[in-house]
């Protein structure tokens, strides 16, 4: 049995899962981010496009 608490019929991932999924996430949304807010200023005040 494990030690992760239930909400209904349904058990609840435990803390460091979830912390995963975060970092995971962040990661992720970082790398599609970041190079568009860095591309954009140069694209438009260097190249003028």
């Amino acid at each position: 049995m494990t030690d992760a608490p239930t909400i209904g019929s349904m058990t609840a991932l435990p803390r460091r899962t979830r912390a995963g999924y975060a970092l995971g996430g962040i990661a992720s949304g970082t790398y599609g981010t970041v190079p568009g807010l860095i591309l954009m200023p140069f694209l438009t005040d260097l190249l003028g496009v």
